[in-house]
Parts: structure tokens; sequence; C-alpha cells
């Protein structure tokens, strides 16, 4: 299963991080998940690339993190499963400011800082427990 994931998604691992980067051309987390988001379901969400100076000042992207996710999304419960398009947040630092796009429950992509796009797994170690939520676009 996961080869099979891995070639639907493998052209976005190609992609550089690139701080407030919102296209194949380099992206940071929220850019990748707006980006992934909008050519594979077809949910376009605002860019917010004005809502802070960089990804790398935590205060600033938490609180953009804070203006976003009310608007049109909803915090999936511990019954739900997260299917494909739903969003995982992370704390870290304290502040929600790393989100994911989830490709299948358990695996997620995110573009990480040194590392471009990768895919992961949000339930292992390093991910579980910065975990703040999984949320699921409703607009």
């Amino acid at each position: 299963m996961i080869l099979e994931v891995f070639k639907d998604f493998s052209k976005y691992l190609k992609v550089p991080y690139l701080d407030k980067g919102r296209d194949l051309r380099g992206w940071d987390c929220y850019g990748l998940y707006r980006f992934v988001l909008g050519q594979r379901l077809g949910i376009m969400l605002p860019s917010y690339d004005d809502a802070y100076s960089s990804a790398n000042d935590a205060a600033a992207a938490a609180a953009a993190a804070r203006r976003i996710v009310p608007a049109g999304w909803v915090l999936l419960g511990p019954d739900d499963t997260p299917r494909e398009g739903d969003g995982v947040v992370f704390r870290i630092g304290g502040e929600p400011w790393h989100c994911g796009y989830v490709i299948e429950p358990g695996i997620m992509l995110h573009a990480r800082k040194g590392c471009g796009t990768v895919l992961e797994s949000y339930t292992g170690i390093l991910w579980n427990k910065r975990l703040e939520g999984t949320y699921r676009c409703k607009l």
C-alpha cells in the first residue's frame, strides 16, 4: 500500500522547502497543504502568505494558525478516522504552527526545513506527542 501511496504523491516530494512558498518552486508546511488540497481535492484555501513574516517566527505562525483553523474546519474526535486531505497540526515549542497533509491514516506529506517535502508517519515517536489535532476542511 505504501508504494502505491508514494507513487501518487511522488511529484510533491521533489519540491524544496521555501519560507512562505506557495507553489511547485517551493513551499512551507501551509503552502504545501494548500497546494496539494487544491490539486487533489479541488479545495482552494486562502494563501495567508501575509499572515506571518516568516515560518521561522513561531509566535507569528502560531497566531496565523489560530486565525486559519476556525474558519471552516472541524476538529476530528478520537473515534473519527483521518482521511486524505485532513490536516494534522503539531505543536513546536509549545505553539501549534506546523501542519501536514494526511494521505492515509497515520501517514502525512509535509514540508520540513532542511529536508523539503517528505512522507512520514504522524503517529510515530517524532510527531505523536506534538499532535495538537486533526482537522477536516468543511469549505
